[in-house]
């Protein structure tokens, strides 16, 4: 009803039945104003409260407010770093170990022989990679002495490092320890790591004892002396290994030193 009809024309039957549409009609209107009210007086007391993010609450943070940033300019062209180097924008490195230099002898097209005025740098780049690592063993062989004149027995005193139990030493223990307690790698994971890395065979029940004796010895056992064995086994000097000439980037060391 948009328009109020003419009184004066309506029966007393028909006034009748409009008072109470119109009742009703303000009844639902009284009750939707209702709800209305008590939703405008929840959102006003929730303007004082901070808003929900992913730090007071359990919001994801792919969900929470991401703060304004500036918009980057466009770049035209290739990044600063790679131009002139094709494959990214490294530095060279200072002091490499080995420089391999690379002259035509004769032109590709005519076979004509190149001389050394003939030549000019095309490209310098460097090739990083990573020696060989194998597992070295050390036989120990400990003697003891018997003196003839007392009786007793003299052990031979051995370097550090040395001393028997765990067949693996101080650095594979600090390695492996690192691995397990810091970056929580399984014992199973572990076992197959150092296989296929270092072709070092040492089975679950091998590193649990070896735990087991590092933790009865000088090793570091606390969570954050931990993280200590990683100085511990970079700053160990790396054991020869065969078949292999190349050294470690950037120790300035020969091509002749075998690791």
């Amino acid at each position: 009803m948009t328009q109020l009809p003419d009184l004066s024309r309506l029966s007393h039957d028909e006034k009748d039945a409009l008072i109470l549409a119109l009742w009703a009609q303000v009844q639902a209107l009284t009750t939707q104003v209702q709800i209305l009210t008590a939703r405008v007086a929840e959102l006003e007391a929730k303007l004082g409260v901070p808003p929900r993010t992913p730090d007071n609450s359990s919001v994801p943070p792919s969900k929470g407010h991401k703060p304004n940033r500036a918009k980057k300019a466009k770049s035209s062209g290739p990044r600063q770093g790679s131009l002139g180097r094709t494959g990214g924008g490294r530095a060279l490195a200072a002091n490499p170990d080995e420089v391999v230099t690379a002259k035509p002898v004769r032109c590709a097209h005519c076979q004509a022989v190149l001389s050394e005025a003939d030549q000019t740098l095309h490209g310098r780049y460097d090739k990083i990679d990573l020696p060989n690592v194998a597992p070295v063993v050390r036989r120990v062989e400990q003697y003891a002495g018997h003196c003839p004149c007392c009786g007793g027995i003299t052990l031979a005193p051995l370097p550090e490092g040395l001393e028997p139990g765990t067949p693996f030493s101080l650095n594979i223990v600090a390695l492996a320890m690192y691995l397990r307690f810091v970056h929580a790698v399984s014992y199973r994971r572990l076992s197959r790591l150092l296989i296929e890395l270092f072709g070092l065979a040492i089975s679950e029940g091998a590193l649990d004892a070896a735990f087991r004796w590092a933790s009865r010895s000088s090793m570091p056992m606390s969570p954050i002396s931990w993280r200590g064995c990683v100085a511990r086994v970079s700053s160990a000097r790396m054991r020869p290994a065969s078949g292999s000439t190349a050294a470690p980037a950037g120790t300035g060391c020969s091509r002749t030193t075998r690791w």
